[in-house]
């Protein structure tokens, strides 16, 4: 199959009307984590250290939550190329339950056992006490992230991406003002340094939740869902849900658990270290923010013309979007090289870090040139496909089996530099473009999963 590029306007059109929404919420989602890192890292490099490390579990988490709601859009999206909305709030109101039920299991985690998961990413006493202080509060959020994140994301696979955005960006305010209240003791409270990020962010997860309950409620005209919605399962749409997400949601779980244990072997270097990495990762996050926009509306793209019968439109869509990928995979290495430095001007940090914060950005720009690819053709083409399991293959397998044992033996037994421990923890997404281009290029991965 030939990379072919489409000309038709009013694709690019609908391009950028989903396309910049979605990137607007990653970026809402980088910047709130950006002003974490600044107002923590004005208090110590400890505290960035511990809110990074804290934050590790409830990456699993949203992520996992990512894989239930991504596995639900694979049906979702080509139900809506279809036109069966009833198809697809049945599929909704399975996934929030699934949600509901895991994030009970994660709360319990991070709740009853805040200091020995802490713990297992760092053998620093002061980052596990204040990583345990941030746990203890934030672990309350997990339950109300689960339903508004599940709800807001399948959302926006029926093309509704206007009311994920403004209710994030609500969100985003209120965990902003917060922050800067309870972190720094303004207006009367008390300063409470990590423990008051967490508080914030605990709030901005009600205040959410209250609005994605009051739109679904009141102003939802396309999906309807009621409360009895979830007392009744379809049998049939279950066995679907089960067949696709799965794939899916154990691709994200086990993605997020492979780079969790990349924190491990980050964690038992230096807190610089994983300083410096906290740092980069926001970097890196702000050069990819776009990247994640494209790769979201291709899934939601290329699923409903597959459900709609236009497989030549969907494998056309799939064709452009990869190569507007990959030039964005060379914009977005050029804007890490051209801000890493200045971008350091507003943190507070040692020389030790920020010299290893440099070091791990010159990486990761090289490691972007693959991974924008990727993300579009695993996110987007193989899951909008239906070829979920394929994609759960290739995500995994040269992720467990190769750049986490290269990167391990580099780290923690060889010692060394930190610029090539880098490279071989990420030294999977280069393999992953070969062998997820020949996917693309066999066809196998267009299939209508729908009913």
């Amino acid at each position: 199959m030939k990379l072919s590029i489409v000309r038709d306007k009013e694709f690019y059109k609908m391009l950028i009307t989903i396309t910049i929404p979605i990137a607007l919420q990653n970026l809402i989602s980088f910047g709130l984590n950006m002003v974490d890192t600044v107002m923590l890292g004005s208090l110590g490099e400890n505290q960035i250290s511990a809110s990074s490390i804290a934050n590790q579990p409830y990456f699993i988490f949203t992520v996992f939550m990512f894989g239930l709601a991504s596995g639900a859009c694979v049906l979702t999206a080509q139900y809506w190329g279809k036109g069966d909305t009833n198809a697809i709030s049945k599929i909704m109101t399975l996934a929030i339950r699934a949600s509901v039920i895991c994030s009970l299991f994660f709360a319990f985690i991070v709740l009853v056992f805040s200091e020995g998961v802490i713990g297992f990413y760092t053998q620093d006493k002061d980052v596990i006490v204040l990583g345990a202080q941030f746990l203890r509060i934030i672990g309350f959020s997990y339950i109300l992230s689960a339903i508004s994140t599940t709800y807001l994301y399948i959302l926006r696979s029926i093309e509704n991406v206007t009311v994920p955005l403004i209710i994030n960006s609500i969100s985003f305010v209120v965990n902003v003002a917060l922050n800067w209240v309870l972190i720094f003791g303004k207006f009367g409270f008390p300063a409470m340094g990590i423990r008051g990020s967490a508080t914030a962010t605990l709030f901005a997860r009600i205040t959410e939740l209250i609005l994605t309950v009051i739109y679904a409620s009141f102003f939802d005209k396309r999906l309807r869902i009621k409360l009895s919605d979830f007392l009744v399962v379809d049998k049939l749409l279950l066995k679907d849900f089960l067949h696709y997400s799965l794939p899916v949601v154990i691709n994200e779980t086990l993605w997020a658990l492979g780079q969790s244990m990349q924190s491990v072997v980050i964690g038992h270097i230096s807190s610089e270290v994983v300083a410096a990495n906290s740092i980069a990762g926001v970097v890196q996050r702000l050069a990819t923010v776009l990247i994640m926009g494209v790769a979201n509306f291709t899934a939601i793209a290329v699923g409903k013309q597959i459900g709609a019968g236009n497989i030549k439109t969907a494998e056309n869509y799939a064709s452009t979007l990869l190569i507007l990928s990959a030039l964005l995979g060379v914009v977005s290495s050029a804007i890490i090289l051209i801000i890493r430095e200045p971008f350091l001007t507003i943190y507070s940090v040692g020389g030790a870090t920020r010299s290893y914060t440099l070091q791990i950005l010159g990486i990761y720009a090289l490691t972007t040139l693959f991974s924008c690819f990727n993300s579009t053709n695993i996110v987007g083409v193989l899951r909008g496909g239906g070829d979920t399991r394929f994609a759960m293959y290739l995500d995994l397998v040269v992720l467990w089996f190769a750049a986490l044992p290269l990167g391990g033996i580099a780290g923690l037994i060889l010692k060394l530099p930190i610029p090539l421990v880098f490279f071989f923890l990420t030294i999977d997404e280069p393999i992953k473009l070969l062998i997820g281009l020949a996917r693309f290029k066999s066809k196998k991965w267009a299939r209508n999963v729908t009913r």
